[in-house]
């Protein structure tokens, strides 16, 4: 959907994935070079963007959305499944934001990470998948500082529950999702990331509510263990 956006605005792209049949589909809507790439192989990614840097190019922004979901609590979770979940979310983006630095420096672009509104407060059956994502989002703070003068910019992007094909794997029995549902669409994600881009924004909001319970999250912090088991328990 960001892909789709940005290409009819005239930005050259280049599409990363492990899915060959996704980079397929998106190779032949919207003509652009694509590379089956796994985001945890610190010497593929640098590959990667030593294929787009050679040629020429600057590459001038880095959208990084890779990640997975796993929902179920936290003991019924295979230790393998959290091991997952750890390399995906939070070590693939440590090293496409590493690999990419130097690239980007040069360019003095933008780096996009995504976080999401389970970051703001640990989420009873996305235990560790949350844990990854505040993980995202400091590792995001720490970078806007460490990278300022060398004038790259970096934003996170924070949505709510999106409407995507890993929603479908949710179980929404006894689940937040069951309590909240589909928050965004794609497309409204995918918007408020070009917005961000456009604009070098740091938190990037999709909509009002990621906004309104991050806001939550500080200003009620002395309670916000009984609102998280309310909001769990409550369908």
């Amino acid at each position: 959907a960001t892909a789709r956006l940005l290409a009819a605005r005239g930005v050259q792209l280049t599409l990363w994935d492990v899915n060959e049949a996704g980079l397929a589909a998106a190779q032949a809507e919207l003509s652009v070079p694509t590379a089956v790439i796994d985001i945890t192989d610190p010497e593929a990614v640098q590959n990667g963007i030593d294929r787009i840097t050679q040629t020429g190019r600057s590459l001038r922004a880095i959208i990084h959305s890779a990640g997975i979901l796993r929902s179920n609590l936290f003991e019924n979770i295979p230790l393998e499944e959290h091991k997952r979940l750890i390399d995906i979310s939070l070590y693939g983006t440590v090293v496409v934001a590493k690999q990419g630095l130097s690239a980007l420096k040069e360019s003095r672009g933008s780096l996009i990470l995504f976080s999401s509104t389970s970051s703001f407060y640990g989420p009873p059956t996305y235990s560790t998948y949350g844990a990854t994502k505040a993980a995202v989002l400091g590792l995001g703070q720490a970078l806007r500082v460490e990278l300022e003068e060398a004038g790259v910019h970096v934003g996170v992007v924070a949505p709510f529950f999106t409407e995507t094909p890993m929603i479908n794997e949710i179980q929404p029995d006894n689940t937040l999702f069951a309590r909240f549902g589909v928050g965004h669409t794609a497309a409204e994600v995918a918007a408020a990331v070009v917005r961000g881009l456009e604009r070098r924004r740091f938190m990037i909001w999709p909509s009002a509510n990621p906004f309104f319970f991050h806001w939550l999250s500080h200003i009620a912090y002395p309670i916000n263990h009984h609102l998280m088991r309310f909001f769990w328990r409550s369908k």
